[in-house]
């Protein structure tokens, strides 16, 4: 992750999606296809409308990507979509 100075703690019940160097997406852990992303982020929202959705991010992955990734999240009806860093 990258560092930020205004960094905090998060509740584990978010949503995390990681974006990995490679190009590579998962939920919590669990890879998932960017053409799916939408669908699965609906069906997880819908039994929790209040969940908020953590982007971890790598370092050196790819900006596209996480525009897509944040659009699928907008898209799926997220309130508050973050993007995780390291405080420093």
């Amino acid at each position: 992750k990258p560092k930020a100075q205004s960094a905090s703690e998060v509740a584990k019940e978010n949503i995390m999606i990681a974006i990995t160097r490679e190009g590579t997406i998962h939920i919590n852990e669990r890879p998932v296809e960017i053409a799916s992303l939408k669908e699965i982020l609906k069906g997880m929202i819908s039994k929790n409308p209040d969940r908020e959705v953590v982007l971890i991010a790598d370092q050196a992955s790819q900006s596209g990507m996480l525009v897509q990734v944040v659009d699928a999240c907008n898209l799926s009806g997220a309130k508050k979509v973050s993007i995780a860093a390291l405080n420093d």
